[in-house]
């Protein structure tokens, strides 16, 4: 099980590229392609801004981009090295969106340095932090106290514990309002909401991936969410936390705590009943098909968010 989306394993061409150039293995290693999801957290929290006061830091924007992007680096890089040294990249079976990098397993990087470089990104983040903690105070220092701890203790300690899918759902929840309140000054309850169905939909992906892994996490003691339900049941739930993004959008739009134009977001439904139909298939094409159309429902979903603000900005656009 992988906190950020997967990717799937190479070719031979792609293999003898990373093998004589270790440059590429890192690109790998920090899955580039993935960070997507944080950098839509933070956009999400800048479009709020926007919304409310028609300007934004940019100086401040690009920092806070840049340092929840070193921390999202650190818990992938963390992940791969715990998740070698546990022995569980040993035994699973890697897919397109699941399995890990493969990057420690096939020799391509050493562990001990994925860990230190992850330790390095963990530092650099947290630097970030610190200089947002001295002009906005104690409670970017409570988001910070819980990002740092969270990264470095992920894959080590919460994913025994059954708390993956609670981190992924926190950790949206948090980067929207931490970015809000760090452009602001101003604690409120609205992005703290709007961050919450990011993280509902980056829990959504979680789960669905969780499931290739499944008897590889299970027989290395993890406790994720599918694990705990068991596999019959966790399939039954599913469906309901697919759509639980759009229960929480509907609300949000009724308590004016979303704006309306928000409801765009259901251009995503057709990867919804795609995902739904997925997991009804014989796998592993199904679970496959659920898992793509997962993350794209997610991406799609969350982007049409961030829009939906921009939109309420300029309504005559």
């Amino acid at each position: 099980m992988k906190v950020s989306d997967k990717n799937e394993g190479l070719g031979g061409n792609d293999k003898e590229m990373e093998t004589k150039n270790p440059l590429f293995a890192w690109f790998r290693v920090v899955r580039l392609r993935f960070v997507l999801s944080s950098v839509i957290a933070v956009l999400l929290g800048v479009s709020i801004v926007y919304y409310e006061a028609a300007q934004v830091s940019i100086s401040f924007t690009i920092l806070i981009l840049a340092g929840v992007v070193f921390l999202h680096f650190s818990i992938d890089l963390l992940n791969d090295y715990w998740d070698y040294v546990k022995g569980i990249d040993k035994i699973t079976k890697r897919t397109k969106f699941s399995g890990g990098t493969g990057v420690l397993p096939t020799g391509l990087l050493k562990a001990k340095h994925v860990y230190v470089v992850g330790l390095m990104f963990l530092v650099m983040g947290s630097l970030i932090g610190i200089y947002f903690i001295v002009l906005r105070g104690p409670i970017v220092g409570v988001i910070l106290g819980i990002a740092v701890f969270s990264v470095y203790t992920y894959s080590s300690k919460l994913v025994y514990r059954g708390l993956g899918e609670t981190f992924v759902v926190l950790k949206g929840a948090l980067i929207v309002f931490g970015t809000y309140y760090v452009l602001t000054n101003s604690a409120e309850f609205i992005p703290f909401y709007n961050g919450t169905i990011l993280g509902m939909l980056s829990g959504c992906v979680l789960f669905i991936t969780s499931f290739p892994d499944f008897d590889a996490d299970k027989s290395k003691g993890r406790k994720t969410l599918a694990i705990s339900l068991g596999k019959d049941q966790a399939l039954k739930l599913y469906p309901i936390l697919l759509v639980s993004p759009y229960i929480l959008l509907i609300f949000g739009v009724v308590l004016n705590l979303i704006v309306i134009y928000s409801l765009i977001c259901f251009i995503s439904i057709p990867y919804l009943f795609k995902a739904i139909n997925g997991i009804k298939k014989a796998p592993p094409e199904g679970l496959l098909s659920a898992m793509e159309s997962t993350l794209v429902f997610a991406r799609v979903t969350g982007t049409m968010l961030i829009v939906s603000y921009l939109i309420a900005a300029h309504p005559l656009l």
